[in-house]
């Protein structure tokens, strides 16, 4: 059967329904149905299979007068009009205690009741509850929804109560809200069933009493996604409940809302979720972070209830815990007689917020790395530098965690004892042998390369960066004679026999130089011998005094020559550098004057160009290792300079040059850290030699030279310190002889040679230094060079002339260098 109320039609009626049917029926309502009187309704069904569908309006007056209800199961309620009920109890639907099984409710215009005890719908049975996006539920006195046994109720717009928004006693119930639910007294939500209840929102929900959602017992779960936002606390009630948050940042997490877990074995998972205030999570045996989540420590974490005492945390790979900017950070149990355990596949981030380096954060019980980061920011100078620090308190470090340490300032300082703390086991806390270790392995600051290190006096399971190795030598015990026994007296004696005390074994401490240092040390001798490589000496440059003289005498010559070294080298310092490469390099000179003396002496001065290049690899003491490869350099010198010899009629000279050179090159690491190199090069020489003949054809020609040169080197940086270096002078003498051959005429002679010379650069230490901390490098060597030349004039326009030279050191440090030059004088 059906019956409809056409929208022009109206029925008023008293003490009665206005519209009733039994069974399998349909009540459309287009029109307007006014009840008045008590028990009675404007559209009521007696049993089972019916559909009750209000397009117009209702409105009831009468104690327990409702707008709709029925008293079977599988009925269906449509309200798309207006329900308006006055009198107390008036519920706007209303399924009857005992029916309203399988029942489905749609509101999706107004439901308004204003009496005592008056709920907008109310549920004697389970049932399903659609709110949609256009319905609005308003009790003024009583609850907006109300489930006696449960059921499913899906609220997509605005319910708003004096009480409760929804309620529900008895039977599994589950409430979905996109919309908004408000009570003014009471809670937004509330369950007071032992059934398991579920709430799942992404609206609003603002509970009156300062509770959102209040469960009661059972295994409840609270989801909370997206969007929306709740005004008051979130109450699990006992039983193993689980709640989740997902997609929420601090706009919805405001501060005050309380998620307490209740009794039971709580769960509680954030999912993409941002939130601070830990202190908010009551009660809750499991926190877990998942799916980039993060949680700011800004106060105490505490897990557990009063049943479990203590609790885990679970951070995964792509979340963090965040401590940073918060001085002391502290996850807990409730008891402070239990450990609790976090487990790390993510970061425990104590570098967000500031710069500081006094964070700390405590954890009270284990901790489990699961291949997870732990980011710390430190001042890297000294022993007991400033650092953000982990604390495990009473419990065990274990797993794998890595360390990341940001330098906040640090200049690089030697450290002398334990170092600079990073992970502090306290209150006989522990940690395995591989629960840490350090990103990349090291981190640099100045010289240093500081490295982690488990362990320290008085600190054996706690984590420390050091840049020095701290080594004891080895202790021989004493050889005590054997000594025959003697019979103990009667008598013990009063006094005990004094012993001697043995000295401590003395410590020493090995400095961890980062890669780079020997780079650094090396380039300034490198820079020198350059210079002074160009500067060479006179035969090197000229080829012989007769090579000045021919028969167009007083005409100006041009000449040139190409040099090349191959060099082993190292020096004594603070890394004990060496150098394993080559040099090659030109050199253009142009006489502008040149003169020749009735007395047989003469004069030519000129200017020239030169060109140098420096490549090869650098080895030095990194990292408490000998000879370790630091990486290579490469240099370019351009060189302008001016030269004047004068010789005498026996062929004895003086030979003087002063030179520039601008250099530029790279030095660059084995582990591609690089810094340029910029600087000037001065270089003065005063050189004299005279020769004696011995023989027709052989004369020995004793020499001597003294070489003054000042290097000034741009600073730079590598990307861990800046680099200063010191401003450099070094005076270089040498003495020596040539025994030297002529054979031939004027314009078409051979003059081969032999020399032996004694190079000395006086003591001179370059300094470079790293963001404060300086390392040096011994210049001061002597060394033996023994060569063979031989000069050839061909005709009176052109000479020919090269050398060959071996050079070793005779003082402490390591010389092995071949030179060769070739060059050529044409008089034009």
């Amino acid at each position: 059967m059906t019956v409809n109320i056409n929208s022009d039609a109206g029925l008023t009626v008293t003490n009665q329904n206005a519209v009733s049917v039994g069974s399998t029926s349909t009540i459309n309502n287009y029109g307007a149905l006014s009840v008045s009187g008590d028990n009675s309704a404007g559209m009521f069904a007696s049993s089972t299979g019916n559909t009750l569908n209000n397009q117009g309006t209702i409105s009831t007056q009468g104690y327990q007068g409702y707008g709709l209800q029925a008293n079977g199961g599988d009925n269906t309620f449509i309200n798309g009009g207006m329900i308006e009920t006055q009198g107390e109890g008036g519920n706007g639907i209303n399924t009857a205690l005992g029916g309203g099984i399988n029942d489905t409710i749609t509101n999706n215009n107004v439901i308004h009741v204003s009496g005592l005890n008056a709920n907008g719908i109310y549920l004697g049975q389970a049932a399903n509850v659609t709110n949609s996006a256009t319905g609005v539920i308003t009790s003024d006195q009583s609850r907006g929804i109300v489930a006696t046994a449960g059921g499913i109720i899906d609220n997509q717009s605005q319910i708003y109560a004096l009480r409760d928004g929804i309620y529900s006693y008895y039977g599994v119930a589950t409430v979905t809200n996109t919309g908004s639910i408000t009570s003014v007294n009471e809670s937004g939500i509330q369950f007071d069933s032992n059934d398991a209840a579920t709430v799942i929102n992404s609206g609003n929900i603002t509970g009156g009493n300062g509770v959102a959602v209040r469960f009661l017992g059972a295994d409840n779960q609270f989801i909370w996604q997206n969007s929306g936002s709740i005004t008051g606390s979130v109450i699990m009630g006992d039983g193993n409940d689980t709640a989740l948050l997902k997609n929420l940042n601090s706009t919805q997490l405001l501060p005050g809302i309380i998620f307490d877990g209740g009794l039971g074995n709580d769960s509680l998972t954030l999912d993409h979720t941002f939130a601070s205030d830990p202190q908010r999570f009551i009660n809750w045996e499991s926190l877990a972070l998942s799916n980039g989540s993060a949680l700011t420590l800004n106060n105490p974490l505490v897990l557990g209830d009063s049943g479990s005492l203590t609790g885990s945390v679970t951070i995964d790979a792509s979340s963090s815990l965040l401590a940073g900017g918060q001085s002391a950070a502290t996850i807990l149990a409730l008891s402070n007689h239990s450990a609790v355990t976090v487990r790390n596949a993510g970061t425990l981030d104590l570098t967000n917020g500031s710069n500081s380096t006094a964070d700390q954060l405590t954890i009270n019980g284990n901790y489990v790395g699961l291949n997870g980061t732990l980011k710390l920011q430190s001042v890297l100078n000294g022993d007991n530098s400033p650092s953000d620090r982990l604390i495990i308190s009473g419990g065990q470090a274990s797993g794998t965690t890595q360390i990341q340490v940001t330098n906040v300032g640090g200049t690089g300082v030697a450290t002398q004892q334990n170092g600079i703390l990073l992970v502090d086991a306290i209150n006989g806390g522990t940690t395995t042998t591989t629960a840490f270790n350090l990103a990349g392995g090291s981190v640099s600051a100045g010289a240093y390369d500081y490295f982690l290190f488990r362990g320290g006096a008085g600190s054996s399971d706690s984590w420390f960066l050091r840049n020095t190795l701290i080594t004891v030598p080895p202790v021989t015990p004493p050889v005590v004679p054997p000594t025959s026994p003697v019979t103990p007296p009667v008598t013990p004696p009063l006094i005990p026999p004094i012993t001697t005390p043995t000295s401590p074994p003395v410590t020493h401490s090995v400095p961890l130089y980062r890669q780079e240092i020997p780079l650094y040390q090396a380039l300034a001798p490198l820079v020198l011998n350059m210079g002074l490589t160009q500067v060479g000496t006179f035969h090197q440059r000229q080829g012989n005094q007769s090579l000045l003289s021919s028969a167009n005498s007083d005409v100006p010559a041009s000449w040139t020559r190409i040099l090349g070294t191959h060099s082993e080298q190292s020096w004594s310092g603070s890394t004990s550098p060496s150098f394993d490469g080559s040099s090659e390099g030109f050199q253009v000179g142009q006489d502008l004057y040149s003169a020749q003396y009735a007395e047989g002496g003469r004069d030519n001065a000129g200017i020239f160009y030169g060109y140098s290049r420096v490549k090869g690899d650098v080895k030095g003491f990194i990292l408490g290792q000998a000879d370790a490869f630091a990486g290579n350099i490469t240099l370019n010198g351009n060189s302008f300079g001016g030269y004047w010899t004068h010789q005498w009629n026996n062929q004895a000279y003086v030979d003087a040059v002063l030179m520039q050179t601008w250099m530029n090159g790279s030095l660059e690491s084995g582990r591609g850290r690089s810094a340029d190199a910029v600087g000037k090069l001065w270089s003065a020489s005063l050189e004299s030699g005279y020769p004696l003949p011995v023989s027709e054809h052989w004369s020995i020609e004793p020499q001597a030279q003294m070489a003054v040169q000042r290097m000034l080197l741009d600073d730079s940086n590598d990307g861990v310190s800046s680099i200063q270096y010191s401003d450099d002078t070094l005076k270089t003498g040498r003495v020596g002889a040539r025994l030297e051959g002529s054979y031939g005429e004027l314009l078409q002679r051979i003059q081969p040679y032999l020399n032996i010379n004694v190079w000395h650069n006086f003591d001179n230490t370059s300094s470079v230094n790293l963001s404060g901390d300086p390392v040096t490098a011994e210049e001061g060597n002597t060394s033996l060079e023994v060569g063979v030349g031989v000069a050839a004039t061909l005709n009176k326009n052109v000479s020919f002339y090269s050398s060959a030279s071996h050079s070793s050191d005779l003082s402490s440090t390591d010389l092995n260098d071949y030179t060769g030059s070739v060059g050529m004088r044409v008089i034009w």
